[in-house]
């Protein structure tokens, strides 16, 4: 609460947590569990506050009171249990226990503190949920209806970034063939057209009708433009730079969406594919440095 208020915070009052201990339906009720139980705390939680070296927890003292806070040092381990803190919750009010929708994540950046742990907590959320619910419609939303929303964008980018890095292989693939499946309802017709538009254009045919219409047809097209500008970005600089394609490691084979992006029907987005292509080359090390 204290995050999505724009109040940063690194502990748990001992009293909040010994409550949502004997509530069930309490979104700290499953945190509880782990450092609680009916005769003291759980052996999980004396190994996480008493190690000797980088203690990934430890106890403070709460100034004017008598009660202890939980406070977090591992920055890496807050970040996860607020994500699930923030699932169970949203997820909670959501009758059909779907996905949660865009807009409450957009929302939440619009309200919250927006430092590292709360952009990494936001993240991991999204991730938690995806593979929840194996519904990709929210963070496709997110990266197209909201692509000028530079916190969303962000979000998006350090999502993908960790499916590929920590090699979520199953969900990072699903997402950019959702990602290069996208289109309007009307798109062939649309895209049809706007290629032979810029084709006048490009042989210097172009008049104040044919630029006009060409931007309307563009403005129209540039949700789904953008998604396969995601989905490109996440392929070339991503999948195969990754260690786990240059070992050969993956079950599929990333060079598939490279085929669909230079066959793109859309000219530009298959320009720039082909671009990507040409630059790709000048790689000389994975994202991990190791030389290619």
């Amino acid at each position: 609460d204290g995050y999505l208020r724009g109040q940063a915070t690194d502990s748990l009052s001992e009293d909040v947590l010994h409550e949502a201990y004997k509530d069930t339906l309490s979104p700290l009720h499953e945190l509880s569990t782990l450092i609680y139980k009916q005769d003291g705390t759980t052996v999980a939680y004396g190994e996480l506050i008493n190690r000797p070296e980088r203690p990934i927890l430890r106890l403070v003292d709460v100034v004017g009171s008598d009660s202890k806070s939980l406070q977090f040092i591992y920055e890496r381990f807050l970040e996860y249990v607020l994500a699930r803190i923030y699932v169970a919750r949203e997820s909670g009010i959501i009758p059909s226990g779907g996905a949660i929708p865009p807009e409450v994540y957009v929302e939440s950046l619009r309200c919250g503190k927006t430092n590292v742990v709360f952009m990494g907590a936001m993240r991991n959320a999204l991730i938690i949920d995806l593979q929840r619910t194996l519904d990709y419609s929210t963070i496709i939303s997110l990266a197209r209806d909201y692509r000028g929303n530079y916190e969303v964008a962000a979000m998006v980018n350090d999502v993908c970034n960790t499916l590929i890095r920590e090699n979520y292989e199953s969900e990072i693939f699903t997402l950019i063939g959702r990602m290069l499946d996208a289109n309007l309802e009307d798109g062939v017709a649309v895209t049809e057209r706007l290629n032979a538009l810029t084709k006048k254009i490009s042989k210097g045919e172009a008049t104040t009708e044919i630029i006009r219409s060409h931007r309307e047809l563009h403005g129209r097209l540039e949700p789904i433009i953008h998604l396969r500008q995601v989905a490109m970005v996440n392929t070339f600089n991503g999948l195969l730079l990754s260690d786990y394609f240059n070992e050969e490691l993956y079950s599929r084979d990333p060079m598939e969406f490279v085929w669909r992006m230079v066959c793109d029907p859309i000219k530009e987005v298959a320009e720039d594919a082909c671009i990507y292509t040409y630059y790709l080359s000048n790689h000389s090390h994975t994202l991990d440095y190791t030389p290619l």
